[in-house]
């Protein structure tokens, strides 16, 4: 019962490929340290109406002007 591995591999391989991409996404997050609002399609006191703008380095709502199919 303990000895069988079939169950663990595809647990592990599972657990490990989710970490890497939750790694990698943290890595390559938009912005990177620099101010969103410069290139976020909602830059507009309209539109945008979080306290943080423009300063934001974070933002959920965030969506890049490069990125037209949204």
């Amino acid at each position: 019962m303990y000895g069988d591995l079939s169950l663990y591999i595809p647990l592990a391989i599972v657990t490990l490929s989710a970490v890497a991409l939750t790694l990698y996404t943290a890595w390559k997050r938009p912005g990177e340290g620099s101010y969103l609002c410069e290139d976020c399609k909602f830059n507009s006191p309209t539109d945008c109406l979080k306290v943080e703008r423009p300063e934001a380095l974070i933002c959920t709502s965030y969506r890049s002007v490069s990125n037209q199919n949204e």
